[in-house]
């Protein structure tokens, strides 16, 4: 997966790896310190769940640990039996987890992944041809 401005790719251990070199070289830095986030799950099609958790650094004083479902279709809605595995994994790492507490935003009307895509596509189209 990628954007013009970063790119990211998972492990087969499930981190998930960032990098926002410019240009892009899709070189990532694999070591310890520089990555913080986790695919607990996904289905490879429809949704993935993410876990982020980042202690203080020199650019950012404060310690950050996140949960998220990213789902490819808004209408698509999670099984019971998919959101309680989910919610099981998200509890492992970080037992005070809490569904009910969650917020389930929705995708607003301008937010069009097919559109988007096309976008990243031809994006990197282009660079191939240089």
């Amino acid at each position: 997966m990628g954007s013009p401005k970063m790119a990211t790719t998972v492990t087969a251990e499930g981190v998930q790896l960032t990098e926002f070199d410019q240009p892009l070289d899709w070189v990532f830095d694999a070591s310890d310190d520089k990555h913080n986030s986790y695919v607990l799950a996904t289905d490879y099609e429809n949704y993935a769940a993410v876990y982020m958790c980042a202690d203080g650094s020199e650019k950012m004083d404060r310690a950050i640990q996140v949960a998220y479902v990213y789902v490819r279709d808004p209408a698509y809605e999670l099984s019971d039996s998919v959101r309680a595995d989910i919610n099981a994994k998200f509890q492992a790492v970080a037992p005070s987890y809490n569904s009910e507490d969650s917020y389930y935003a929705k995708r607003g009307d301008d937010c069009d992944y097919q559109e988007s895509q096309a976008i990243v596509d031809a994006y990197y189209a282009e660079k191939m041809m240089m």
